[in-house]
């Protein structure tokens, strides 16, 4: 998979063709083996550009080495461009207005904010709230939550996607689609014009606490390096709380539970957030580094020009030398697990190569 940052390095990248292959209890204990490593405090969370980043990375490489997998060149490690934007929390605002008046909320207890552009300043006043349920836009289902010209409001959305509360056949039930998250609504949000975008956080249909927001959503955000430095993303991305969701829809004079409730129709209308404004200056400071994707092949006997891409993402959060105690971000699930996954993918297909030869 790949998600961000606003997008993760491919943690190992291997390029397979065909595999059969029964694991047995020696196999488990080696991808065991790989997370347990991967997870470790050695490893310092495994941020791109740090020395826990560079340990991975070569971790990755020296396996696939040992395994005898061919590479793009003369390396497993291809070059990626990253660009980290860092929010200047003390000299940036978001005022979130009702009836004029700005409501008292504290970064990461109350919301998180930042922009996915890539410059120094972000900045817009007095735009609109407009309820846009969901945030979806899926033609397939016939599923369209934009039936009004949102250009330049602050869309408020639900996290995750209908199916979740529908459990029906349209977006796979309970299974969360693309179009469930946070990546989808600030993509298709900026698409549609958005000045900014706010997602209600919600623990069930998100699968994650706040505290997972507050912390990732703070601090550097990497992603790619863009030539048009992003800018056709909207000025902000942010989330709130359910309880500040709560407070602006009781001045409304509804709830959470019946806008929820309406948004779960393919009837919906976005619904303006009367009285309800948004503005925001962001500053920001930029970091430019060079970190790597990790790629290895087995190449087929039977259609060697057709591919099967296994990846994941190797990167987890680093860790915050300003927190008391545990400093490290270990990240076992997020993405010790995948990546494990693929390495040791990486050695069975290479044996089942071996024995073909």
């Amino acid at each position: 998979m790949i998600y961000n940052l606003s997008m993760r390095l491919l943690s190992s990248l291997l390029l397979v063709f065909l595999i059969s292959s029964c694991a047995s209890e020696s196999d488990f204990q080696k991808y065991i083996t790989h997370v347990e490593t991967l997870s470790s405090d050695e490893f310092e969370g495994r941020a791109p550009g740090t020395p826990g980043g560079i340990k991975t990375k070569n971790y990755i490489a020296d396996h696939y080495a040992s395994l005898g997998l061919k590479s793009f060149g003369d390396s497993y490690l291809l070059p990626v461009n990253l660009t980290g934007v860092s929010l200047d929390v003390n000299n940036s605002s978001l005022d979130l207005s009702v009836n004029e008046e700005v409501l008292d909320l504290d970064y990461r207890v109350d919301m998180v904010y930042g922009t996915s552009r890539q410059v120094e300043n972000v900045s817009f006043a007095d735009s609109d709230l407009v309820f846009v349920g969901y945030g979806v836009n899926a033609p397939e289902y016939g599923w369209n939550d934009y039936k009004v010209d949102v250009t330049g409001k602050t869309v408020v959305m639900l996290i995750n996607d209908p199916g979740f509360e529908l459990q029906g056949k349209d977006f796979n039930g309970k299974a969360m689609t693309y179009y469930g998250r946070w990546t989808y609504k600030y993509e298709e949000a900026a698409r549609q014009g958005a000045a900014a975008i706010l997602i209600i956080h919600e623990t069930a249909p998100a699968a994650y606490g706040w505290n997972v927001v507050e912390s990732s959503w703070s601090g550097e955000q990497l992603n790619l390096t863009f030539e048009d430095k992003n800018i056709g993303r909207s000025a902000l991305e942010g989330w709130i709380t359910l309880d500040v969701a709560e407070q602006l829809f009781t001045s409304m004079g509804t709830s959470y539970d019946e806008m929820k409730q309406q948004a779960l129709s393919k009837d919906f209308m976005p619904v303006e957030m009367s009285g309800m404004t948004l503005s925001a200056n962001i500053n920001n400071s930029l970091k430019y580094s060079e970190s790597h994707n990790v790629v290895g092949y087995v190449e087929g006997s039977v259609a060697p020009e057709e591919y099967v891409i296994v990846m994941g993402h190797w990167d987890h959060l680093g860790k915050n030398e300003q927190l008391e105690g545990d400093q490290i971000f270990n990240g076992a699930l997020d993405n010790a697990t995948g990546t494990a996954g693929v390495m040791h993918m990486a050695e069975t297909f290479s044996k089942e190569h071996l024995k073909d030869q």
